[in-house]
């Protein structure tokens, strides 16, 4: 869909144009001198972003990852014995979902998790 201004911007209204400007002029400012609204919570997103997928992983991270792997495993190996599921037999896409769902539920609902969730 595509947004456009408003004809009475253009027509019933005195300086419209201008008015589009100095809000331009006046966001730009602000970005200029880092005081925009938006964007130091764009610069956390950003960091906390490139620390989850770039940065090295801290002892306490790295721990909980393989915890939160073990327990995946766990309940892998424990729906297929549910099932009945032999060697050469896979998991439905839905229950390897369910698996992923039960593991998230338990990882934030312990308060030490950097993925804990306040219930």
């Amino acid at each position: 869909m595509y947004i456009s201004v408003p004809k009475e911007m253009w027509t019933e209204r005195y300086g419209g144009p201008d008015m589009l400007v100095h809000k331009a002029e006046r966001h730009w400012e602000l970005m200029t001198y880092n005081q925009h609204p938006l964007q130091n919570d764009i610069y956390e997103m950003f960091n906390k972003f490139s620390h989850e997928h770039h940065a090295k992983k801290t002892e306490e991270e790295e721990a909980e990852a393989i915890n939160f792997v073990e327990k995946i495993n766990e309940v892998v190996k424990s729906k297929r014995e549910e099932l009945g599921l032999k060697d050469y037999q896979d998991l439905d896409l839905a229950d390897l979902q369910d698996v992923f769902d039960e593991a998230m539920r338990e990882l934030r609902g312990s308060p030490g998790s950097s993925s804990y969730v306040k219930t």
